[in-house]
């Protein structure tokens, strides 16, 4: 009897483990315990701070980039969804996001080293 209890007790508190746990990414949001809403308004402030450091003409090229990658996305989605898939759009769609992402982490490299500028 005691046994049966233990066996049932270790299933059941696995299978409610398992259904807890999902997914790290759903829906482009992060459904992680570890990244609590602090933790994402900092990232925010971080990302913002970046940002206030770029000039106008490096915003419009980020965005620029960010934009790319969104239609990448989409299009990877749509290509996915074909019932014969093609391997090799797929690729350089890839290819693609990856270039962009690239340039992006570049241009992120360059602003961290420029200095900040002054409070107004």
């Amino acid at each position: 009897m005691k046994k049966l209890l233990i066996i049932a007790t270790v299933i059941l508190s696995s299978t409610v483990f398992a259904a807890e746990s999902g997914t790290m990414m759903q829906d482009g949001k992060c459904n992680c315990p570890m990244m609590s809403e602090m933790k994402m308004e900092e990232m925010g402030k971080m990302k913002d701070s970046m940002m206030a450091n770029m000039t106008p003409e490096n915003k419009k090229l980020m965005q620029e980039h960010i934009d790319a990658i969104k239609e990448n996305r989409t299009e990877l989605k749509k290509a996915m969804l074909d019932e014969k898939v093609d391997w090799d759009k797929v690729k350089k769609i890839n290819e693609s996001t990856a270039d962009h992402r690239t340039e992006m982490m570049k241009l992120m490299h360059d602003v961290e080293k420029t200095p900040v500028k002054a409070a107004k």
